[in-house]
Protein backbone atom coordinates (compact mmCIF):
# COMPACT_ATOMS: atom_id res chain seq x y z
CA UNK A 1 0.00 0.00 0.00
CA UNK A 2 3.22 1.91 0.56
CA UNK A 3 2.65 6.08 1.66
CA UNK A 4 -0.68 6.86 3.18
CA UNK A 5 -0.45 9.89 0.39
CA UNK A 6 -1.05 12.95 2.89
CA UNK A 7 0.87 13.25 6.08
CA UNK A 8 -0.23 15.68 8.41
CA UNK A 9 1.62 15.80 12.29
CA UNK A 10 1.05 18.80 14.42
CA UNK A 11 2.76 18.93 17.74
CA UNK A 12 1.47 21.28 20.78
CA UNK A 13 3.14 22.04 23.96
CA UNK A 14 1.40 22.61 27.03
CA UNK A 15 4.56 22.91 29.04
CA UNK A 16 8.12 23.07 28.14
CA UNK A 17 8.21 19.43 28.54
CA UNK A 18 4.54 18.40 28.09
CA UNK A 19 2.06 18.02 24.98
CA UNK A 20 0.60 16.43 22.21
CA UNK A 21 1.23 15.44 18.98
CA UNK A 22 -1.69 14.98 16.39
CA UNK A 23 -0.69 12.51 13.42
CA UNK A 24 -3.32 11.67 10.93
CA UNK A 25 -2.49 9.44 7.37
CA UNK A 26 -5.06 10.57 4.50
CA UNK A 27 -5.02 7.33 2.18
CA UNK A 28 -5.33 9.32 -1.30
CA UNK A 29 -6.31 5.77 -3.25
CA UNK A 30 -9.83 5.86 -3.53
CA UNK A 31 -10.07 2.04 -2.72
CA UNK A 32 -7.92 2.86 0.57
CA UNK A 33 -10.24 5.64 2.43
CA UNK A 34 -11.29 3.61 4.92
CA UNK A 35 -7.33 2.68 6.44
CA UNK A 36 -7.19 6.55 7.07
CA UNK A 37 -6.15 7.41 10.83
CA UNK A 38 -5.64 9.78 13.20
CA UNK A 39 -4.17 9.48 16.19
CA UNK A 40 -2.80 11.65 19.05
CA UNK A 41 0.84 10.41 20.92
CA UNK A 42 1.64 12.31 24.35
CA UNK A 43 5.09 14.08 23.60
CA UNK A 44 6.65 12.55 26.11
CA UNK A 45 6.91 9.20 24.54
CA UNK A 46 8.48 10.72 21.48
CA UNK A 47 12.52 10.12 21.66
CA UNK A 48 13.59 11.29 18.11
CA UNK A 49 13.01 11.35 14.86
CA UNK A 50 15.44 9.09 12.06
CA UNK A 51 15.56 9.24 8.54
CA UNK A 52 16.75 5.87 7.25
CA UNK A 53 17.70 4.72 3.24
CA UNK A 54 15.42 1.82 1.95
CA UNK A 55 17.69 -1.51 1.46
CA UNK A 56 16.98 -2.73 -1.75
CA UNK A 57 15.21 0.61 -3.00
CA UNK A 58 16.16 0.54 -6.57
CA UNK A 59 14.67 4.46 -6.49
CA UNK A 60 16.88 5.08 -4.25
CA UNK A 61 13.94 6.52 -1.10
CA UNK A 62 13.86 7.11 2.27
CA UNK A 63 11.93 6.50 5.43
CA UNK A 64 11.03 9.27 8.15
CA UNK A 65 10.81 7.17 11.42
CA UNK A 66 9.69 8.31 14.75
CA UNK A 67 11.07 7.08 17.51
CA UNK A 68 8.70 6.14 20.31
CA UNK A 69 8.95 4.24 23.90
CA UNK A 70 7.18 1.47 22.64
CA UNK A 71 9.54 0.83 19.83
CA UNK A 72 9.16 2.60 16.00
CA UNK A 73 6.76 3.92 14.03
CA UNK A 74 6.98 5.29 10.00
CA UNK A 75 5.56 8.62 8.79
CA UNK A 76 6.54 8.07 5.38
CA UNK A 77 8.64 7.36 2.46
CA UNK A 78 10.03 10.00 0.08
CA UNK A 79 11.97 9.57 -3.10
CA UNK A 80 14.47 12.64 -2.27
CA UNK A 81 16.89 12.46 0.77
CA UNK A 82 16.71 16.16 0.88
CA UNK A 83 12.88 16.08 1.68
CA UNK A 84 12.85 13.30 4.58
CA UNK A 85 15.50 14.98 6.05
CA UNK A 86 13.90 18.86 6.00
CA UNK A 87 10.84 17.55 8.03
CA UNK A 88 13.00 15.25 10.42
CA UNK A 89 14.64 18.79 11.05
CA UNK A 90 11.64 20.57 11.79
CA UNK A 91 10.44 17.90 14.41
CA UNK A 92 14.40 17.63 15.98
CA UNK A 93 14.27 21.58 16.40
CA UNK A 94 11.06 21.55 18.10
CA UNK A 95 11.94 18.59 20.33
CA UNK A 96 15.22 19.80 21.45
CA UNK A 97 13.23 23.32 22.37
CA UNK A 98 11.24 23.22 24.95
CA UNK A 99 10.46 27.46 24.37
CA UNK A 100 8.89 26.09 20.69
CA UNK A 101 5.40 25.63 21.59
CA UNK A 102 4.32 23.73 18.06
CA UNK A 103 5.63 22.34 14.90
CA UNK A 104 3.68 21.34 11.40
CA UNK A 105 4.81 18.90 9.44
CA UNK A 106 3.24 17.87 6.35
CA UNK A 107 4.04 15.31 3.49
CA UNK A 108 2.11 15.16 0.50
CA UNK A 109 3.25 12.19 -2.03
CA UNK A 110 2.92 14.03 -4.94
CA UNK A 111 4.56 11.49 -7.50
CA UNK A 112 2.09 8.24 -6.53
CA UNK A 113 -0.73 10.88 -6.54
CA UNK A 114 -0.04 12.04 -10.44
CA UNK A 115 0.71 8.90 -11.91
CA UNK A 116 -1.19 6.19 -9.71
CA UNK A 117 -4.08 8.13 -7.64
CA UNK A 118 -5.51 10.82 -10.22
CA UNK A 119 -6.23 7.94 -13.24
CA UNK A 120 -7.71 5.99 -10.85
CA UNK A 121 -9.62 8.85 -10.10
CA UNK A 122 -10.53 9.83 -13.56
CA UNK A 123 -11.56 6.16 -13.93
CA UNK A 124 -13.92 6.40 -11.26
CA UNK A 125 -15.31 9.50 -12.45
CA UNK A 126 -15.70 8.37 -16.08
CA UNK A 127 -17.77 5.09 -14.66
CA UNK A 128 -20.02 7.23 -12.71
CA UNK A 129 -20.30 9.39 -16.01
CA UNK A 130 -21.07 6.50 -18.26
CA UNK A 131 -23.88 4.37 -15.20
CA UNK A 132 -25.31 7.93 -15.14
CA UNK A 133 -25.68 8.35 -19.03
CA UNK A 134 -27.06 4.33 -18.97
CA UNK A 135 -29.55 4.79 -15.79
CA UNK A 136 -30.77 7.66 -17.62
CA UNK A 137 -31.07 6.29 -20.80
CA UNK A 138 -29.13 8.74 -22.62
CA UNK A 139 -26.68 7.52 -25.46
CA UNK A 140 -23.05 6.35 -25.12
CA UNK A 141 -20.28 4.91 -26.02
CA UNK A 142 -21.92 4.37 -29.64
CA UNK A 143 -22.04 5.24 -33.05
CA UNK A 144 -24.58 6.25 -35.78
CA UNK A 145 -24.08 6.27 -39.52
CA UNK A 146 -26.83 8.51 -41.20
CA UNK A 147 -27.35 8.48 -45.24
CA UNK A 148 -29.73 12.07 -45.27
CA UNK A 149 -31.49 12.76 -48.18
CA UNK A 150 -32.57 16.23 -47.09
CA UNK A 151 -29.02 17.57 -46.65
CA UNK A 152 -27.22 15.21 -49.07
CA UNK A 153 -24.78 14.66 -46.23
CA UNK A 154 -23.27 11.58 -45.21
CA UNK A 155 -23.10 12.15 -41.42
CA UNK A 156 -21.36 10.06 -38.34
CA UNK A 157 -21.67 10.77 -34.88
CA UNK A 158 -19.68 9.02 -32.00
CA UNK A 159 -21.02 9.58 -28.15
CA UNK A 160 -18.09 8.70 -26.03
CA UNK A 161 -18.08 6.86 -23.16
CA UNK A 162 -18.12 10.43 -21.15
CA UNK A 163 -21.30 11.38 -23.45
CA UNK A 164 -19.37 14.10 -25.54
CA UNK A 165 -20.64 13.68 -29.37
CA UNK A 166 -18.25 13.78 -32.09
CA UNK A 167 -19.81 14.46 -35.52
CA UNK A 168 -18.56 14.67 -39.11
CA UNK A 169 -20.52 15.34 -42.23
CA UNK A 170 -19.75 15.03 -46.56
CA UNK A 171 -21.57 15.59 -49.14
CA UNK A 172 -22.73 12.80 -50.72
CA UNK A 173 -21.29 13.70 -53.84
CA UNK A 174 -18.03 13.54 -52.80
CA UNK A 175 -18.59 9.59 -51.83
CA UNK A 176 -17.72 7.23 -54.42
CA UNK A 177 -18.40 4.21 -52.49
CA UNK A 178 -18.64 2.44 -48.95
CA UNK A 179 -16.70 -0.34 -48.43
CA UNK A 180 -15.26 -3.15 -45.68
CA UNK A 181 -11.38 -2.68 -44.38
CA UNK A 182 -10.37 -5.43 -42.83
CA UNK A 183 -7.34 -5.60 -40.70
CA UNK A 184 -5.31 -8.49 -38.78
CA UNK A 185 -5.09 -8.91 -35.23
CA UNK A 186 -2.85 -10.29 -32.75
CA UNK A 187 -5.50 -13.00 -31.67
CA UNK A 188 -8.41 -11.33 -33.71
CA UNK A 189 -9.24 -9.74 -37.00
CA UNK A 190 -11.63 -7.08 -37.28
CA UNK A 191 -13.22 -5.20 -40.04
CA UNK A 192 -14.63 -1.19 -40.43
CA UNK A 193 -17.20 0.42 -42.82
CA UNK A 194 -15.57 3.13 -44.55
CA UNK A 195 -16.43 5.29 -47.34
CA UNK A 196 -14.38 5.49 -50.20
CA UNK A 197 -14.30 9.17 -51.45
CA UNK A 198 -13.54 10.71 -54.88
CA UNK A 199 -10.82 12.28 -53.77
CA UNK A 200 -9.02 8.60 -52.85
CA UNK A 201 -9.29 9.20 -48.75
CA UNK A 202 -11.20 7.16 -46.86
CA UNK A 203 -13.42 8.26 -44.26
CA UNK A 204 -14.09 5.79 -41.30
CA UNK A 205 -17.68 4.97 -40.63
CA UNK A 206 -17.63 2.76 -38.01
CA UNK A 207 -15.09 1.87 -35.21
CA UNK A 208 -12.92 -1.91 -35.76
CA UNK A 209 -15.19 -4.49 -35.07
CA UNK A 210 -14.39 -7.78 -34.51
CA UNK A 211 -14.83 -10.55 -36.61
CA UNK A 212 -16.91 -13.54 -36.21
CA UNK A 213 -16.61 -16.97 -37.97
CA UNK A 214 -19.87 -17.53 -38.04
CA UNK A 215 -22.13 -17.58 -41.14
CA UNK A 216 -24.96 -15.41 -39.31
CA UNK A 217 -21.96 -12.92 -39.03
CA UNK A 218 -20.99 -13.15 -42.48
CA UNK A 219 -24.23 -12.60 -43.60
CA UNK A 220 -24.85 -9.37 -41.31
CA UNK A 221 -21.65 -8.05 -41.97
CA UNK A 222 -22.43 -8.14 -46.17
CA UNK A 223 -26.31 -7.56 -45.95
CA UNK A 224 -25.60 -3.88 -43.84
CA UNK A 225 -23.02 -3.44 -46.55
CA UNK A 226 -25.10 -3.93 -49.02
CA UNK A 227 -27.61 -1.11 -47.65
CA UNK A 228 -25.94 1.18 -47.18
CA UNK A 229 -24.84 1.04 -51.01
CA UNK A 230 -28.20 0.98 -52.51
CA UNK A 231 -29.38 3.68 -50.14
CA UNK A 232 -26.20 6.16 -51.02
CA UNK A 233 -26.68 4.87 -54.74
CA UNK A 234 -30.25 5.66 -54.93
CA UNK A 235 -29.55 9.10 -53.08
CA UNK A 236 -26.81 10.10 -55.77
CA UNK A 237 -29.18 8.92 -58.70
CA UNK A 238 -32.07 11.43 -56.97
CA UNK A 239 -29.50 14.03 -56.66
CA UNK A 240 -28.33 13.35 -60.21
CA UNK A 241 -31.76 13.37 -61.39
CA UNK A 242 -33.08 16.88 -59.66
CA UNK A 243 -30.19 18.53 -60.81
Amino acid sequence: MGNSGLLRMQCQRTTPQQGNCQIEHIYLHPALFFLNRKETLPLSEIRGVNVIEIPGDESDSYRLELEKTTGTQTLFSAMLESTAENRADDLLYFLHTPQEEGVRIRYFDAFSFWFFYLPLYFMLFQFSIALFLKLSGQPFHCHWVILDNQTRQLVTIHNTWLGWSFTKKIALGQVKNIEIQETEGENHDFFRYVAQLKTGKALPLTPNIKIEDTFEFEEMQDDLLEKMRETLHQYQGKSLANG
